[in-house]
């Protein structure tokens, strides 16, 4: 539980806001690991512990934010929004048999 009494974020969005031109040969690493090749890209990562020290190793770089997870049905797909929140549709249980078969 964090201070305010929420649990854990679950994802963050990353946004590159610094070039990685002139920095070390590991943060440009670190960086395209991270999936964040352009200027003001922003990806969305899991929080888990090898991400979070990837996210530190480059914290001069970035701007991270966390997420909110919402489920939802009123859209097609998931949807990131303005205010940070993130929206997932609950997939229906698909058939298993194959269409040919």
């Amino acid at each position: 539980m964090t201070a305010s009494g929420q649990g854990v974020t679950r994802l963050l969005a990353v946004t590159l806001v610094r070039s990685s031109i002139g920095r070390p040969h590991w943060e440009k690493r670190t960086l395209q690991a991270l999936r964040l090749t352009k200027l003001h890209r922003t990806v969305v990562h899991k929080n888990t512990p090898s991400v979070n020290g990837m996210l530190l190793s480059v914290n001069h770089l970035i701007e991270v934010k966390a997420l909110k997870v919402h489920e939802s049905s009123d859209h097609v797909g998931p949807l990131l929004a303005s205010t940070g929140d993130f929206y997932l549709k609950s997939q229906p249980d698909r058939d298993t048999r194959t269409r040919y078969s």
